[in-house]
């Protein structure tokens, strides 16, 4: 037998062994329902075999690429987690949360997260010593 044409039979051999290959176990490597990828399409079914055939270790990767990627444009809200210690008109301090503060500057303490109340609407500004002071509205 000719080289070439033993050649052309040995490819064919892998290529009728890939189709049935597909045809018996295709079905659940292709398999996209319950998966990230599901809806997807073509790309997705690619995804996913490559996913399963990586253990899961693709998707956890690009997971993580995607979170970090994702939180440098959209950064989390940690104003929650910022207070400013303002000196009101009675020489009481009180701490304000930054989420109280409206987008002009202003706030209102009359919320039950405060255990004191105080009237009024307030803006912060600063006194000649450089400290917080709440002047009103």
């Amino acid at each position: 037998m000719n080289k070439t044409v033993a050649l052309y039979v040995g490819l064919a051999a892998v290529g009728v062994g890939a189709v049935l290959a597909l045809v018996f176990f295709g079905r659940k490597l292709f398999d996209t329902s319950g998966t990230p990828y599901e809806g997807a399409g073509a790309v997705g079914a690619l995804g996913n075999a490559f996913d399963k055939a990586s253990g899961g270790t693709l998707s956890s990767v690009g997971t993580q690429l995607g979170e970090t990627v994702y939180n440098w444009f959209n950064p989390p809200d940690t104003s929650a987690d910022v207070y400013y210690a303002v000196q009101f008109p009675d020489g009481a301090k009180h701490s304000i949360s930054a989420r109280d503060i409206d987008s002009s500057g202003y706030f209102t303490p009359n919320r039950s997260v405060y255990t004191w109340s105080i009237g009024g609407r307030w803006r912060i500004g600063y006194n000649n010593a450089g400290l917080r002071v709440a002047v009103p509205a």
